[in-house]
């Protein structure tokens, strides 16, 4: 299956934010949290097989004083016309009106990252019990020749399949209940990809 020309959905939203100085700062954080006892030590597992999955309560943690808290708070800010955006084009999907702008609340947010020339993978799952979710790709590398599909991450809605390649700032968002996949990654060095799920739309 290819990705061109690729399908498009409005409840799939893809945004593309210019957040590299931030992306850098969260990377280098990223990495630290990790450490290589952290790597050899076990790993967590949820959706993921293989790689490093973070608590998944990063978003209680907002406003704590920590860098990583810190670094947070300015993604979650560079997020907020994407999801408005995203929110209004969708408003009967969440029973809500057509406005300016939306309140939310994050109900999870978690890092997860595939490790280089790893194989790890995302399997199918949806994330219940909230409204919409979100993937925002700090860092990422394009699929080598071998593995074309490295690293793609996948949609299922009516029985159509729709695949993006996501680079360094896509931002996905998509209803909670929406299945998803990521392919296994064969990057040269770590994807890193920061999740959330949110609710109570007003």
């Amino acid at each position: 299956m290819s990705d061109t020309p690729k399908k498009v959905d409005p409840l799939i939203g893809e945004f593309h934010l210019n957040n590299n100085a931030l992306n850098k700062k969260i990377e280098d954080h990223v990495r630290q949290e990790i450490g290589e006892e952290t790597k050899l030590a076990g790993l967590s597992q949820h959706s993921n097989i293989g790689g490093w999955h973070s608590k998944r309560d990063l978003d209680s943690k907002l406003g704590d004083g920590s860098a990583g808290s810190n670094l947070l708070l300015l993604l979650f800010a560079s997020f907020s016309e994407p999801i408005m955006e995203y929110i209004r084009s969708n408003a009967n999907k969440f029973n809500v009106a057509k406005k300016e702008s939306y309140d939310w609340n994050y109900a999870g947010a978690w890092y997860n990252v595939a490790f280089a020339d790893s194989g790890s993978y995302n399997s199918p799952h949806t994330h219940p019990g909230a409204q919409f979710s979100g993937a925002y790709y700090v860092r990422t590398e394009e699929a080598p020749p071998q593995h074309p599909f490295s690293g793609k991450i996948e949609f299922i809605k009516d029985n159509i399949q729709y695949l993006y390649s996501p680079r360094a700032g896509t931002l996905f968002l998509f209803p909670s209940d929406l299945l998803h996949w990521v392919h296994p990654y064969y990057g040269k060095d770590l994807r890193i990809c920061l999740s959330f799920n949110a609710k109570n739309i007003v």
